[in-house]
């Protein structure tokens, strides 16, 4: 919990943007429990406790500002960037193997979507005959595209052998 993290105490630090990383460090300051917001002293309402924390990595130190005090493990914001800051390797271990699957997920899906949308064009062509022609002249045009191309390929293999042999 960031709440009992001691100054010294081990800390991680995963980068979410590019390239994706993991900084481990340690926690420079004292964190103090203090309310998410200044209310005036009238104020009875029960406050959202935060503690502000400065991590120190081989790569400089970071600011995090407004963490739950009761977490182990929490999204925050590093210079813009979307990171991930635990005081626990097993916590930071758990979100590394859940980010991990995710991405796994979704690739294996890209098959699923990919017949999805090949089906929503098929539907689309039935609803809008419009569609359907525009899109038959672009498979059409891209196919004679790719037939000029090897057109032009073998021309000009043939322009070379030509003038190799009248060398």
């Amino acid at each position: 919990m960031f709440q009992s993290a001691r100054p010294n105490s081990r800390a991680y630090v995963l980068f979410k943007g590019k390239p994706f990383r993991l900084e481990q460090g340690y926690i420079v300051n004292q964190p103090m429990v203090h309310p998410k917001y200044q209310l005036s002293p009238t104020y009875t309402t029960q406050q959202e406790m935060v503690v502000d924390l400065t991590i120190k990595t081989d790569s400089g130190s970071y600011n995090f500002n407004g963490i739950p005090p009761s977490l182990d493990i929490a999204d925050t914001f590093c210079n813009g960037e979307a990171a991930v800051i635990s005081d626990s390797r097993d916590a930071m271990n758990a979100e590394v193997l859940s980010l991990k699957q995710k991405s796994q997920e979704v690739i294996s899906s890209v098959n699923y979507h990919n017949d999805i949308i090949k089906s929503c064009d098929d539907i689309m062509g039935q609803l809008n005959p419009e569609y359907a022609e525009k899109r038959e002249r672009d498979e059409e045009i891209s196919s004679l595209r790719g037939k000029v191309n090897d057109l032009s390929g073998k021309l000009d293999l043939l322009i070379e052998k030509l003038s190799i042999n009248t060398e």
